[in-house]
């Protein structure tokens, strides 16, 4: 069982560059668990340079991580949501979650929106639980068969 409790307190975010060795690491675990989940033949999403990550860590431990890419005046994309394994079902995942909801309305973003799959299932109630509701394919995503997309309106108080 991980150590989480112990860091409730210590837990700390930090918003970062694209190519921060921490954001990296993170985000590269994330794809090889994607790549160990999808066919084949499944090419990955790429990212833009105007992303910016937030880390969560704890006592010198990268514990999770999610990103945030604008897509359009008012609108944004939520990239990259990943919790290292051993630190799964503790909660983290919404925290890095709120952090990304709070800097997108501190940034005037109004709509959120996200791509995941239906196979995560874990991921989809996390996003439903907070208000996220199926969309259309959007972007990228359109007619990638794997793709399930999601959206939230914010507001000031989100």
């Amino acid at each position: 069982m991980p150590l989480l409790p112990t860091f409730r307190t210590g837990i700390t975010l930090r918003w970062t560059r694209p190519d921060d060795p921490v954001a990296v690491a993170l985000a590269r675990a994330q794809q090889r668990e994607l790549t160990l989940s999808n066919p084949p033949d499944h090419v990955p999403h790429g990212l833009r340079d105007d992303i910016v990550f937030v880390v969560a860590e704890a006592e010198g431990t990268a514990l999770a991580c999610g990103a945030l890419q604008a897509l359009e005046p008012g609108a944004a994309e939520i990239k990259r949501m990943y919790v290292r394994p051993e630190y799964r079902r503790t909660g983290m995942s919404r925290l890095v979650l709120a952090a990304i909801e709070e800097r997108a309305v501190s940034h005037g973003i109004e709509v959120l929106r996200l791509e995941t799959a239906l196979a995560f299932t874990a991921a989809v109630a996390l996003y439903r639980s907070v208000g996220y509701r199926p969309i259309p394919a959007y972007g990228e995503y359109v007619g990638d068969p794997l793709s399930y997309c999601m959206e939230r309106r914010l507001s000031p108080r989100s």
